[in-house]
């Protein structure tokens, strides 16, 4: 089943060529979501809508046992041409299958793309292992100082395709015996942890 649009493969085709170069304007917290993931050296690690792999040089400072997962192949060769030696997995976050259980999942700016964001999720905890985490990155809805902004943020962010008020601590606690979920920046965005996946 195909879950992405052709719209969506349409956009990060043209994007790929600009992606590195623009996103650290306003894709925040990288590093701070990758250290809520305490990755060990032996940890297999899943970076599922890795992109042009802008998390992989954080990721691999801690192990190599890292797979890439994006649906864009535009996208999949700027991270190859990057980062040779990680393996990078063609499909998309709602269905596909990767055939790897994980230690850790990583998950950044990529959910609030998916309409299909909660199978999205069961998706990711069915490729972890019993003791497992994920760590979700991603825009949220503004509040308090900034509140005042968020509907011209919201309307830049729908004119992008991104959903920013997906309800992250409702849909992980179905799946996860533990979640915690922190907002930054008056909620521009959110990193959401969530361990020992439910059967």
């Amino acid at each position: 089943m195909n879950t992405v649009s052709d719209k969506v493969k349409s956009y990060y085709r043209y994007h790929a060529l600009i992606y590195d170069a623009t996103r650290w304007l306003f894709l925040f917290n990288r590093k701070k979501a990758i250290e809520k993931l305490s990755i060990q050296p032996s940890d297999t690690v899943l970076d599922f809508g890795c992109g042009t792999g802008l998390n992989f040089k954080y990721i691999m400072q801690r192990s190599k046992n890292l797979t890439g997962i994006d649906f864009s192949n535009d996208m999949l060769d700027k991270a190859k041409k990057k980062f040779p030696g990680v393996r990078l997995v063609e499909t998309d976050i709602v269905s596909g299958k990767i055939g790897i259980t994980a230690d850790k999942i990583i998950c950044t700016y990529a959910l609030s793309l998916i309409d299909d964001y909660e199978n999205a999720v069961i998706n990711m905890k069915n490729h972890l292992r019993s003791s497992g985490m994920l760590v979700l990155l991603d825009f949220s809805k503004l509040y308090g100082a900034l509140k005042f902004a968020y509907p011209l943020l919201d309307w830049w962010l729908k004119h992008h395709k991104v959903n920013a008020e997906i309800p992250y601590e409702k849909i992980l606690k179905k799946y996860f015996r533990n979640v915690n979920v922190e907002t930054f920046h008056s909620g521009y965005n959110v990193i959401a942890t969530a361990s020992y996946p439910l059967e």
